[in-house]
């Protein structure tokens, strides 16, 4: 299920768009740094 908002920010990365990510899960936000995805402050 990780993958999926990941794979959601990077589609919408590509049509312009400059997601943030909010999440609590540290994996999810280390996969997110490492494919450049901003996270936002929570």
């Amino acid at each position: 299920m990780i993958y999926v908002h990941l794979a959601s920010i990077d589609f919408l990365r590509s049509l312009g768009q400059r997601p943030m990510l909010a999440t609590y899960d540290q994996r999810l936000a280390s996969s997110a740094s490492s494919l450049g995805i901003p996270l936002a402050a929570l």
